[in-house]
């Protein structure tokens, strides 16, 4: 049994599988859940396991699902993210925690030469991010830089480690590049 239309209390429209169970709401506010009566953001969806959203294309060709990360309205400039993930949890006093992100960045917004970049960024302190590698327009590849100079680019801040190491984990063999 379906019930639709239940406007509860909070002025939300909700449909549910019997009387307890929403299935859907539309919040008051524009926010839309699904599996919660409470949505806080544009649309959250929540689940107690398994998949959480799965894009399914049915498309015969060689495109596949696609994900849209639009960032529009607004004067953008050379450097803006325009759409980042973040992959959230929690401390351990279940405070809401940003880890890491990935953000796609506008290198140029110029009309006829726009291009962009891909930032890694990892939580570095209480609350800062630094960008651990990025994959410019041109497709060279900074580690510890935002700015390569080559294909691959890796940078240390200190002199005390390598920069770079190949290891074949059957023989234990290495191979180190250092600054030394």
């Amino acid at each position: 049994t379906w019930n639709t239309g239940n406007i509860v209390t909070n002025g939300n429209f909700t449909f549910s599988s019997n009387t307890t169970n929403s299935v859907l709401t539309l919040a008051n506010d524009g926010n839309v859940g699904i599996g919660t009566t409470s949505p806080t953001s544009g649309v959250l969806v929540v689940k107690g396991s398994g998949d959480l959203l799965t894009l399914e294309s049915t498309n015969s060709g060689t495109g596949g699902a696609q994900l849209n990360l639009n960032h529009v309205g607004g004067s953008q400039a050379d450097g803006d993210s325009v759409g980042r993930v973040l992959f959230n949890g929690q401390d351990s006093n279940d405070n809401a925690v940003t880890y890491a992100r990935i953000d796609g960045i506008a290198e140029d917004v110029t009309d006829g030469s726009e291009n962009g970049a891909l930032n890694f960024d990892t939580r570095t302190s209480n609350s800062a991010f630094s960008t651990k590698m990025r994959i410019t327009s041109d497709g060279k590849t900074g580690i510890g830089t935002t700015s390569p100079d080559s294909l691959i680019h890796a940078k240390v801040t200190t002199n005390t480690s390598e920069t770079i190491r190949i290891q074949n984990d059957d023989s234990l063999t290495t191979v180190g590049v250092s600054s030394d």
